[in-house]
């Protein structure tokens, strides 16, 4: 697990400090990257491939865009909230895949089902995508949403509920299926959150989490094969929210976050890093909205009052990168003097 140098004088000179967020692991910085004012704090974020980042409020029924260029954030959806307390769940990007360009979530309807929505971010629009309270999935409220895009699970989008005991596919013509039986049976609902390795370190893997009250054996971090077969991960996660595995690799090496705690009964929760080889370290404080964005950077919600503020971590430069940039500053400007004589 490569961690950078502290190097002061690059953070202190070069990098807009944020004290909000705290991260445990040595060798990274944090930077303020927007700030989203709503009545609700963020439930889930994603980025699309042009770098802009959606904010999923689940409380307020609403979503918002800050756009890249200039991180002026505007309100693409609303009025999702009367379906009770976090009624929105869960938001995917779907681009350059069947289901097009668009932003996928789940919503509460009601007390009696659910539904996925699909969000046109150019309009902007709102569709109904699949309506899943009078299929099997009646009674029900959405649980986790996520798109697999390493071929290993059909290519499809991959969603729970909160009354039933398996893991559901719907296609890009809205044809839902079920994946796995896992965790029959609880009573208590599918996982909470999933993730698929697209990098490459856990052998384009799905990942699902879950914090079952009653259940801890079925609690914590587990793997699901292609035929929906779950293993735990580890015992040093005893309850787990959200997954997110980094699918870019540059600055992070395409390792596993997941909020959760070390052990059942555990308080101590947090940010967990995990690598390729197993090794587990505590990354940062507790924050279950993380997500990675397309320049690689890992990036955190947090609420205070009625703003949510929006940090981005990147690795801190190895001092060599400084000194060289100090050397070749005094470089360029000793040869301008030499030349203004």
């Amino acid at each position: 697990m490569k961690t950078g140098k502290l190097c002061l004088i690059f953070v202190l000179f070069f990098s807009p400090v944020v004290l909000g967020y705290e991260v445990y692991q040595p060798g990274y910085q944090i930077e303020s990257f927007a700030t989203v004012q709503n009545a609700s704090g963020v439930t889930q974020m994603t980025f699309d491939d042009s770098g802009n980042l959606y904010t999923l409020h689940g409380g307020a029924g609403a979503i918002f865009k800050v756009a890249e260029a200039n991180k002026a954030v505007t309100q693409l959806a609303s009025g999702f909230n009367n379906g009770g307390l976090n009624s929105l769940k869960d938001l995917v990007w779907t681009g350059g895949t069947d289901y097009g360009d668009y932003l996928y979530a789940n919503v509460r309807v009601s007390n009696f089902g659910a539904k996925i929505i699909r969000v046109d971010t150019n309009q902007p629009s709102v569709t109904d995508f699949v309506q899943l309270g009078t299929s099997v999935l009646n009674s029900s409220a959405p649980r986790y949403l996520a798109i697999d895009r390493t071929g290993n699970y059909g290519n499809k989008l991959h969603f729970g509920t909160t009354v039933h005991d398996r893991l559901f596919t719907v296609d890009s013509l809205a044809n839902v299926s079920v994946f796995s039986q896992w965790p029959s049976p609880t009573g208590s609902g599918s996982p909470i959150g999933a993730s698929f390795d697209l990098f490459g370190n856990f052998n384009n893997t799905m990942f699902v989490t879950s914090s079952f009250k009653d259940y801890p054996g079925l609690s914590g971090l587990f793997e699901l094969s292609q035929a929906g077969v779950a293993t735990r991960v580890t015992t040093q996660i005893g309850r787990a929210g959200n997954v997110e595995v980094d699918p870019y690799g540059t600055m992070f090496d395409g390792d596993l976050f997941v909020y959760g705690n070390d052990s059942f009964s555990s308080t101590n929760y947090g940010v967990w890093r995990i690598d390729s080889q197993g090794e587990i370290v505590k990354f940062g404080q507790s924050s279950s909205n993380f997500t990675f964005g397309p320049d690689g950077a890992l990036y955190v919600a947090e609420r205070v009052n009625s703003t949510n503020y929006i940090s981005r971590i990147t690795p801190i430069p190895e001092p060599v990168t400084a000194s060289l940039l100090v050397l070749g500053s005094v470089m360029i400007s000793r040869r301008n003097n030499k030349f203004s004589r």
